[in-house]
């Protein structure tokens, strides 16, 4: 059995679609960490979202507050 979108060309045999997707709902469900997606995701806030979001002031107060109540800044 082949599953076809109208929008690829490409033909996937359906186990492998199934496999993928029970893969990727086991990572979602248990939470799986990735170290280098993780690790990018920290330098992107620390030196993209945080300084634009201090630069910003009293617009990003609510956020500011909450970050802090939460422990991401100090």
């Amino acid at each position: 059995m082949i599953c076809n979108a109208p929008f690829s060309s490409k033909q996937f045999p359906a186990d492998r679609v199934v496999h993928a997707a029970g893969r990727l709902y086991a990572d979602i469900a248990g939470q799986r960490v990735y170290p280098v997606q993780a690790a990018k995701s920290r330098v992107i806030f620390r030196f993209g979202i945080l300084p634009f979001v201090q630069r910003k002031g009293a617009q990003y107060q609510g956020v500011t507050d909450r970050w802090q109540a939460c422990g991401v800044i100090k």
